[in-house]
C-alpha cells in the first residue's frame, strides 16, 4: 500500500522550476508530471510507472481543485528549442517526490482521464537533492 499524505496548504507549498534546452519541437506544449518510480532504465519511459497519485484521486491540470500530486500541467517550448517552467504547488512535498522520476511527453496535457493523454514518454529524469553554491 503507498503512504498516503497530504500537505497542508495553509502553511506548505513547493516551488517547481525547470530550464530546458534542445527541446526537439519549437513551439509545442508538452505534458509534464512526476512519476511514481525513480526507474529510467527503459528507454520508452515505461519503467517510471504512472503519474504520482497517492492519494487515487482523478487527473487534472494544476488549475483543478483535484488533481494527482504529479500532475504539474505543461511545459511550452519557445521558437528557441527552450523551455521553462515556474509553478508552486501545495500538493508537492519534497521527502515525497524525491526519488521519483520526472517526465516530459509528447504530447500537451489536455486535463483528459485517466492521464490528460499526454501520449508517449519523450525524457525522464531523477528527482533528487543537489548541492548550490552560496
Amino acid at each position: 500500500m503507498a503512504p498516503v499524505w497530504r500537505a497542508d496548504t495553509s502553511t506548505c507549498a513547493t516551488s517547481v522550476k525547470a530550464s530546458l534546452t534542445n527541446m526537439p519541437t519549437a513551439g509545442a506544449a508538452h505534458g509534464f508530471h512526476i512519476h511514481t518510480f525513480g526507474d529510467t532504465t527503459k528507454d520508452d519511459g515505461t519503467s517510471a510507472g504512472g503519474h504520482y497519485n497517492p492519494e487515487d484521486v482523478d487527473h487534472g491540470l494544476p488549475t483543478a481543485e483535484v488533481r494527482h500530486v504529479g500532475d504539474l500541467g505543461n511545459i511550452e517550448v519557445g521558437d528557441d528549442q527552450t523551455a521553462e517552467y515556474d509553478q508552486t504547488s501545495e500538493l508537492i512535498s519534497l521527502p515525497h517526490v524525491v526519488g521519483r522520476s520526472v517526465v516530459i511527453h509528447a504530447d500537451p496535457d489536455d486535463g483528459g482521464q485517466p492521464t490528460g493523454n499526454a501520449g508517449k514518454r519523450l525524457a525522464q529524469g531523477v528527482l533528487g537533492y543537489m548541492e548550490t553554491e552560496g
